[in-house]
C-alpha cells in the first residue's frame, strides 16, 4: 500500500522522490503519512518534507485544510533522521512551531532553539536537552508585536524550573532575536503551504501512476520542475529574518 514515486540509482531511492506510506484509520480519522525530498541508498537524506496528517474519514484527502490536523518537519535528514530544521504542529487555530536541531532520538536538542505558541503568543528561545527546555529565555507578546514579558529561565537538575522576570528594554539584543522569528513565522501560512503542495503532487501522482511514459528520466525530469520543495522555505526565511 506504499508508494514512491521518484528517482532510483543501483536498485535504491535516491535523488529526489515522494514516498506516501499506505493510509490507517484510527478513531473515525485517516492517518496519512508522506516524505518529499532527497534520498541516498533508500534513506531520506538532505533537504526535504515529512508530513503526518490526520483527517476526518469521511473526507476526500486535502480538501478540508481548516479541520486537518497538521505535523509537518521541513528541514535536514541524514541517514534518515531528522537533524536540523522546523516542526509545526497545527490543530484547529492554535499551532506550535519549534525550529532547531535534533538528537539521534529525534528528540529536540541543541542551543539557540526556538518553540512558538500561537494560542498564548509565547516564545521559548535556547537550549533543549532530550526534547526538554532547561535553560534560556521565554517572552509573551502582545498583539502588535512588542515583548510584554521576558523571563530569564533555567531549570536545575531535581528541582522546579526557575524564572526570573526582567524588563525587556534591558535585553534589547534577545528582544530583537525573538520579534524576528515570530515576524518570519507569520509572514506566511506555512501549514496551508505544505497541504496544497502535498495535495497537488498527490493528485498528479494518482492521475498519472499507469503512465508508463512517466517514469522516462527526461519527462520525470520535466515534471518535477512543477513541484520544488524549496519553496517551503520557513528554514531560510527563519535565518535570513534573524541573522540579516
Amino acid at each position: 500500500g506504499d508508494h514512491y514515486f521518484g528517482y532510483y540509482s543501483n536498485d535504491l531511492r535516491n535523488k529526489q522522490g515522494i514516498y506516501s506510506y499506505k493510509p490507517n484509520i484510527i478513531d473515525n480519522n485517516l492517518l496519512s503519512e508522506f516524505y518529499y525530498g532527497q534520498w541516498e541508498n533508500n534513506l531520506f537524506n538532505g533537504k526535504g518534507i515529512y508530513l503526518w496528517l490526520k483527517e476526518k474519514e469521511e473526507a476526500t484527502p486535502f480538501s478540508d485544510y481548516k479541520s486537518a490536523k497538521i505535523t509537518s518537519f521541513v528541514g535536514y535528514s541524514n541517514e534518515g533522521k531528522f537533524k536540523k530544521g522546523a516542526l509545526l504542529n497545527k490543530e484547529g487555530d492554535n499551532y506550535f512551531i519549534y525550529y532547531g536541531s535534533f538528537n539521534e532520538g529525534g528528540q529536540k536538542e541543541g542551543e539557540n532553539c526556538f518553540y512558538y505558541c500561537s494560542n498564548l503568543d509565547k516564545l521559548i528561545y535556547g537550549t533543549y536537552r532530550n526534547g526538554v527546555f532547561i535553560e534560556g529565555y521565554v517572552a509573551k507578546f502582545k498583539k502588535d508585536g512588542r515583548v510584554t514579558q521576558l523571563i530569564v529561565y533555567k531549570k536545575e537538575e531535581n528541582k522546579d524550573p526557575e524564572g526570573e522576570r526582567i524588563r525587556p528594554k534591558f535585553e534589547k539584543k534577545i528582544v530583537d532575536i525573538l520579534s524576528k522569528f515570530r515576524e518570519a513565522i507569520k509572514e506566511k501560512d506555512y501549514f496551508k503551504m505544505i497541504y496544497e503542495e502535498f495535495g497537488r503532487i498527490l493528485k498528479f501522482r494518482d492521475e498519472n501512476m499507469k503512465d508508463i511514459e512517466i517514469f522516462l528520466s527526461e519527462k520525470y525530469a520535466d515534471i518535477k520542475k512543477c513541484f520544488d520543495f524549496n519553496k517551503i522555505s520557513i528554514c531560510e526565511d527563519i535565518e535570513k529574518k534573524i541573522y540579516s
